[in-house]
């Protein structure tokens, strides 16, 4: 405990003599960089800095990015306004460096450093609230029940999270199925549900990185068969996202390394439905109608499990797994509420 806690002094201290740009204001846009066991991560912190509320977005992957978020128009129409937003590229994503090891345990660690380094340059009285999507929400709950990570934030929205891999295969097999052989016992893209539903049927959840995988592929393709999931208008990365290094081939690198990595092997076997029961902060769930990629019986669970006395599920009728970007004035709609009632 100690020596973390030396550790810990030793990284605020070298940021500290780091000549970085610090705002406090309403219209802040400042990139820096969490260094932390082999990985230099970008974070970049935008909005209402000033209000001392302050959004952590967790993003999804493995190998996924949290900076391009920054150009989702719908974030600042609806959060920088009255409150900041910190995107972070977890190792081995976005435009992260270096990366180190590719631990589960290693994410939780940058989690904790990461959310460190932001109450040391904008204030030890700013309240954190953290929004995870997909397999953020394995990161979240495991830096939420150890080392009182909770009591470090005011709220958890768990978007669409993954709280338990086995679990969620098993949930992504059961609704293709049922789902499936729903749409082609009504003649609807009869070819495309029964390679997706025979698949299914073939292959049991066992552990298997590999089979996760191709799940989460049928789990896409399922989604492109239903019309009633409103379309989107996140954008698709450029080669510089509003001047920062946000490379194509640098993103495709990044999420290469960690999808070719052990990390598999490591992650499919985690699971915190276990310690859901140790959480008592606020929580709101969000997720889609026809998210498959991680339905909505993992979000079930989760509202069953906690102690928390606060807590919400919502469930958005015409979404799929990136439910942000279908319907995203039904969804901030209720992020923000969340945030006033316990900030």
């Amino acid at each position: 405990m100690l020596k973390s806690a030396i550790s810990l002094l030793l990284l605020l201290s070298i940021l500290s003599c780091q000549k970085e740009k610090i705002t406090i204001g309403t219209g802040v846009e400042d990139l820096f960089y969490v260094e932390n066991n082999g990985a230099k991560m970008p974070v970049l912190v935008e909005g209402n800095t000033a209000s001392k509320v302050m959004m952590l977005f967790v993003h999804g992957g493995p190998g996924g990015s949290g900076i391009t978020l920054n150009d989702d128009e719908n974030v600042a129409l609806y959060l920088q306004k009255n409150y900041a937003t910190a995107y972070w590229d977890q190792r081995g994503a976005g435009t992260s460096q270096g990366n180190g090891a590719l631990t589960f345990d290693a994410y939780t660690d940058d989690m904790e450093k990461v959310i460190a380094t932001l109450k040391h340059r904008y204030g030890a009285d700013i309240k954190f609230f953290v929004m995870s999507h997909s397999w953020g929400g394995l990161i979240v709950p495991a830096y939420l029940t150890q080392n009182n990570g909770q009591n470090n934030v005011k709220g958890w929205i768990n978007v669409a999270g993954a709280h338990n891999y086995y679990m969620n295969d098993s949930l992504t097999r059961a609704y293709l199925l049922s789902f499936g052989k729903d749409q082609i016992a009504k003649n609807i893209h009869t070819a495309d549900w029964q390679k997706i539903v025979d698949f299914s049927e073939a292959n049991i959840p066992n552990y298997d990185y590999p089979m996760s995988q191709t799940y989460a592929s049928c789990a896409f393709s399922a989604e492109n068969l239903i019309d009633d999931i409103y379309s989107g208008s996140t954008s698709i990365t450029s080669i510089f996202t509003r001047g920062y290094p946000t490379s194509l081939f640098w993103l495709a690198s990044n999420s290469g390394s960690t999808q070719f990595s052990s990390l598999g092997k490591d992650i499919i076997r985690r699971e915190f439905s276990s310690k859901l029961n140790i959480l008592t902060l606020p929580i709101l769930c969000i997720t889609g109608k026809y998210d498959f990629t991680c339905p909505k019986g993992l979000a079930e669970e989760v509202m069953q499990k906690v102690a928390s006395k606060k807590k919400k599920m919502v469930i958005l009728q015409h979404s799929g797994h990136i439910c942000m970007d279908s319907e995203p004035e039904a969804f901030y709609k209720e992020v923000i509420a969340f945030i006033e009632e316990n900030k």
